[in-house]
């Protein structure tokens, strides 16, 4: 009950952040309602049960799914020992296959968020790109660098330098397990 509280007020707290509720946004956008556009709400945080963390435990945190490390000075044969200790009698299934195969791209759209009262605009822009066994990431971490290192990356010296629109602007790539995308994002005074 306390981890859902404090999780509760995280999220009420995000609600209020504009760079959180543009990247949610652009998220959903990008992923549609599938694994890698699942985000938590206040409403599926308050309906999680004690009965709904031990299935999820039971079907997930199983040895097929586990990494155990040992690191410093702890001699091959006393983490074996070690090892046998802690998984003794851990027995599971394999974890449940989820399919990450995104939604079909749909078409350019442009989502606002109505905050009246702000003092600025979070502008998020995304496109889904590759994920990070693509050797595209190479080419990616490397226009990453030329589009935002700084002020005289390019869109530092257009966007800051040149038109003095933002103090920040960034654009990357950002490769992930199951898909990636590629994000420019900014903050900037609107004309009023």
């Amino acid at each position: 009950a306390k981890l859902k509280e404090q999780e509760l007020n995280g999220l009420r707290l995000a609600d209020a952040v504009p760079g959180t509720v543009a990247s949610r946004e652009l998220s959903a956008a990008l992923w549609g309602k599938g694994p890698l556009g699942a985000q938590a709400t206040a409403a599926s945080v308050a309906s999680i049960t004690l009965d709904d963390v031990r299935t999820f435990y039971a079907a997930c945190y199983t040895p097929s799914q586990a990494v155990l490390v040992f690191s410093g000075d702890v001699p091959p044969q006393r983490s074996q020992e070690l090892a046998r200790q802690l998984l003794e009698g851990w027995a599971g299934r394999e974890a449940p296959a989820v399919d990450y195969l995104p939604p079909p791209p749909g078409k350019a759209r442009v989502i606002l968020v109505d905050r009246p009262d702000g003092k600025q605009a979070t502008i998020r822009m995304g496109a889904r790109a590759y994920d990070n066994r693509c050797d595209e990431k190479f080419a990616g971490g490397l226009a990453s660098q030329i589009l935002s290192s700084g002020i005289d990356s390019r869109l530092g010296l257009y966007v800051r330098a040149e038109k003095g629109l933002a103090y920040r602007v960034r654009g990357t790539f950002n490769p992930a397990r199951h898909g990636g995308v590629f994000l420019v994002e900014t903050d900037t005074q609107v004309p009023r």
